[in-house]
């Protein structure tokens, strides 16, 4: 069966997505230093206050196993779209996660550090994005997963039909 149109845009979309995660991880990890030094110039520059440095990379790598797993989750949901397409919710989990954290964190800090919102900004309409391709894909086929057992014609002691 061909795929319909939102389930195609979803799938472009998971493609998008599956590189600028990727990208994404690879260049905070190969120069978090530069990342770090543009959020606080940039946050600066308008008037926040600049914030502290982590040397150590711990971070740095937690950051870019998630980026390397969403990444891999938008991949598979791409790969075959009605069987796949629920890869994507690890990723909208972690951007609601990331974009609503941020937020708290910008609005409960005083000074509001620039770089929560930074997140927020950008976590944020990745999030609803993805909500609403994948909540479209699926309007589209009219089935949100797998046929699930037809309990209304079972007799008690009969195996569900599936």
């Amino acid at each position: 069966m061909e795929l319909t149109v939102e389930e195609k845009k979803f799938r472009n979309l998971m493609v998008v997505y599956f590189f600028l995660f990727l990208a994404g991880g690879l260049s905070f990890y190969i120069r978090p230093e530069k990342i770090t030094h543009d959020l606080i110039t940039l946050g600066t520059w308008l008037g926040f206050a600049e914030f502290e440095v982590a040397e150590d990379r711990f971070w740095v790598i937690l950051s870019v196993a998630m980026m390397a797993t969403i990444s891999t989750c938008c991949l598979m949901a791409s790969i075959k779209v009605r069987e796949t397409r629920n890869y994507v919710i690890p990723v909208i989990i972690s951007k609601m996660t990331s974009s609503g954290l941020g937020m708290a964190e910008f609005v409960t800090q005083s000074p509001h550090p620039f770089h929560y919102l930074v997140i927020s900004l950008v976590d944020f309409p990745l999030f609803i994005i993805a909500v609403i391709y994948y909540i479209r894909a699926i309007r589209s086929t009219g089935k949100i997963g797998r046929p699930v057992a037809n309990l209304e014609k079972t007799e008690i002691g009969d195996p569900p039909e599936i």
